[in-house]
């Protein structure tokens, strides 16, 4: 210890030493202030960017409406004011862009306005915006001018959504006052399909019967149809009869008119023999013959005449009624069939109309009376505040834990361990890293390695100290005050003892290789981005890195939050790295027991 104050002692005896001493010990200062200071709130900030706003659409007519979307979209971005916006034309705008006049033009197209208005038809077309940046004017403009970008377009889809709810909500009261109409009918067609249930219940009931009747009806005719068939025969019959009867008569006709003109010569011959009397008598007898037989004999056969006739009419008819006794019988038999089809598609109708199509009516009667009951889904009064809601139907609720307030304040540990990292690195170029007079008067290893790292520690923690106070004064807010300055504290510790035992290794070359692992840290420490970004070497590197540990301790004590155990395993990693190259500066002090008179005096000469 008392060598180690030595040390520091001898920066007093000069005044140039002093201004050397105070520079070192604000390097980590100025270091983690500024950059922190720097890198503030540029979010914050961005509405400082120039941009330029491009307007090229020209309005539309739709039906009476003009639609100027172009135009209503200028005046809310203007309003807006997430950048500082600025309209011009297109030529400017782009001169703007290369001579960062502008870093942001937002261009809106020509037809920009029909596009808006086609949502309402039905061929709608999506609406395009353009935005432009320069990476060769600044490359994180076009990341910070992202969400003033993306809140345009936003904008721009709440102004289609709400025109397109106006369109819904016209058509929904029209809609409205359509299902009532359309209610009333339903009712009709479901009181319509009752009806018709009912009335093709009887006609399944009296076409069963009438196939029924038919049917009977059929049976009868084909018993007809049966017994006519022997009518033929039988009448044929009738008619030989009718002529053997008819030839008989004729006969006897003849017969009697033979016999009438026999007894006549027989009257005339006993006449001429003078048989006065007996002709007499055979006259007599002649003319009753002639009056009564002879009539009868001839009405006989007259009369067996018609019967001959009428036996033929009879028979024709019989073998008419026989034919149309088959037509009938046929055409019962296709009535009984068709009478069964219409019964059957009567009683299939019913079942439809009854089990199927009535029940189905009344429910969409019922559905269609309950829709036309309803209150307008939307009334004119309450238009403007469902159009505000379901234009941006959803909203984001973010919850950051331990939430940070500015940009800055995540940036501490990154900037913090820096500095203090950059503060050890001025540490060994003002101090040399093994005490020369222990090796000179071959004193304990550990005693050359001690002295100059307490002598470090002292200034490391002194820097530690500024920082701290710097980075109060910016703005920094710690949730966790103490632990910070704590952690502070340890990196410098850690820190310097790395850099001991490199200069001690490796003297100029280790300051080098200090520059070296300044460098992997930056990159592999996790400052800024997830280490999960970076490359697979990078990622394999970060946790042997001790400014790993530091920025996660610095950003667990300025956010706030569960700080154990991950704060006192950060803490004990620095602590452990620390004192790890301390040890390895006493055995490098051990293996470097000759020095050379160069060493023997530092680039600042402070004795």
């Amino acid at each position: 210890m008392t060598t180690a104050g030595l040390l520091l002692a001898r920066f007093w005896r000069e005044r140039f030493a002093v201004v050397v001493l105070v520079g070192v010990l604000l390097v980590p200062a100025i270091y983690g202030a500024v950059l922190v200071w720097a890198y503030w709130d540029p979010y914050a900030r961005s509405e400082r960017i120039p941009a330029a706003l491009v307007n090229l659409d020209e309005p539309v007519t739709v039906g009476t409406e003009k639609v100027a979307a172009g135009d209503e979209l200028v005046d809310q971005v203007l309003d807006d004011g997430d950048l500082v916006w600025t309209t011009t034309d297109a030529a400017a705008a782009q001169a703007g862009l290369q001579d960062k006049t502008y870093y942001v033009v937002l261009t809106i197209p020509r037809g920009f306005s029909a596009q808006m208005a086609s949502f309402a038809t039905s061929e709608p077309v999506r609406a395009e915006l353009r935005v432009t940046t320069d990476d060769a004017a600044n490359y994180l403009v076009g990341v910070l001018a992202k969400d003033a970008v993306t809140s345009v377009q936003g904008a721009a889809s709440s102004q289609v959504q709400a025109g397109y709810l106006d369109v819904v909500y016209d058509a929904a009261g029209s809609a409205k006052d359509d299902a009532g109409s359309l209610s009333a009918g339903a009712d009709d067609l479901a009181d319509g399909t009752q009806d018709a249930s009912d009335a093709a219940g009887d006609l399944a009931d009296g076409a069963s019967a009438v196939a029924a009747g038919v049917q009977q009806v059929a049976d009868a005719l084909a018993e007809v149809d049966d017994g006519v068939q022997g009518l033929p025969d039988a009448v044929a019959g009738l008619e030989d009869t009718a002529q053997k009867i008819a030839d008989g008569a004729g006969t006897v006709d003849d017969s009697a008119a033979k016999t009438v003109a026999d007894l006549t010569a027989i009257q005339d011959q006993l006449a001429d023999a003078g048989q006065d009397d007996l002709a007499q008598a055979v006259g007599q007898v002649a003319d009753t013959v002639r009056q009564t037989a002879v009539p009868a004999a001839d009405q006989a056969a007259s009369d067996a005449d018609d019967l001959v006739g009428a036996a033929g009419d009879l028979a024709d008819a019989a073998a008419k009624a026989v034919s149309d006794a088959d037509a009938a019988d046929a055409a019962a038999g296709d009535l009984a069939d068709g009478a069964g089809q219409v019964a059957d598609g009567a009683a299939d109708l019913h079942t439809a109309l009854s089990d199927q199509l009535a029940p189905g009516a009344a429910q969409l009667a019922a559905s269609l009376d309950q829709l036309a009951s309803l209150d307008p889904p939307v009334t004119d009064a309450d238009r403007a505040a469902f159009t505000r809601a379901l234009s941006q139907p959803v909203s984001v609720e973010r919850t950051a834990e331990n939430p940070i307030g500015h940009f800055g304040d995540g940036f501490a540990s990154y900037f913090a361990g820096l500095g203090l990292f950059v503060g050890a690195v001025f540490v060994f170029l003002v101090l040399a890293p093994l005490d020369r007079r222990t090796q000179l008067y071959r004193g304990s290893p550990w005693r050359a390695a001690c002295a100059p790292f307490l002598a470090g520690a002292a200034i490391v923690v002194a820097q530690a100290l500024l920082l701290f106070a710097a980075l109060l004064a910016v703005g920094l807010r710690a949730d966790a005050g103490a632990g910070l300055l704590g952690i502070l504290v340890a990196s410098g510790l850690s820190f310097v003892a790395l850099l001991q035992v490199l200069k001690a290794a490796f003297g100029l070359v280790g300051e080098f290789l200090g520059v070296v692992v300044l460098v992997l840290q930056v990159a592999a420490g996790e400052g800024a981005y997830p280490i999960q970004t970076f490359g697979s070497f990078f990622q394999a590197l970060h946790p042997w890195l001790p400014m790993s540990y530091t920025n996660d301790a610095v950003r667990r004590t300025v956010a706030g939050g569960p700080l154990g155990p991950w704060l006192w395993t950060d803490l004990a990693v620095l602590l452990g790295v620390g004192a790890a190259c301390l040890a390895l500066s006493a055995w490098v002090a051990r293996r470097r027991q000759r020095i050379t008179l160069a060493e023997l005096r530092p680039v600042v000469e402070l004795a």
